[in-house]
């Protein structure tokens, strides 16, 4: 077994890109917008490409589609079949989804905090940190009810477009 010695100016590369994964991008890269078929690749022709079931082990097809997604080229999933190239419209129409996830996750933190047995026995660094997270996670979880979800939609609708952070916390207040 051979060991590399490495130089103390010598850095080794945090993360490689897997062969699997650049293979993936390869094939991914080359969908477009123009047919279905062009825009969409099935799990069949993926798992073909790494020569393993790409639907038992996804990590490089997630690791695939994030390095797309950050040169704007978001792939949605077709259950049981294979994922896509989304265009425009669809991917404006997706970004909900990680609204609701973010609201269950708050939920979530909330119900975590209900676990302490006894707030005064906290210390007082312990008390801020359950302050702050219980401040935060309430805060998101609000926020992002359905109900207040129409109230800031109702908003960017009249203004026709983004609402700053400063105007979005003022219909909070």
């Amino acid at each position: 077994m051979a060991i590399e010695i490495l130089h103390k100016d010598d850095k080794r590369p945090r993360f490689e890109r897997s062969i699997e994964t650049q293979l993936i991008i390869d094939r991914l890269s080359k969908c477009t917008l123009d047919s279905e078929e062009s825009r969409t690749v099935t799990y069949e022709e993926i798992s073909k490409i790494v020569r393993y079931n790409i639907q038992k082990r996804r990590s490089c097809l997630d690791s695939a589609r994030k390095i797309l997604l950050s040169e704007k080229r978001m792939f949605g999933v077709i259950t049981n079949v294979g994922i896509y190239l989304m265009d425009d419209e669809e991917v404006a129409i997706s970004s909900g989804k990680p609204v609701k996830k973010i609201h269950s996750t708050a939920n979530r933190g909330k119900k975590q905090l209900t676990a302490i047995g006894d707030y005064n026995k906290l210390s007082d660094e312990a008390k801020r940190k359950y302050n702050l997270n219980n401040t935060l996670l309430t805060f998101t979880a609000k926020s992002t009810t359905t109900k207040a979800i129409k109230k800031i939609e109702d908003k960017v609708s009249e203004q026709g477009d983004t609402l700053s952070y400063r105007a979005t916390l003022e219909h909070f207040a």
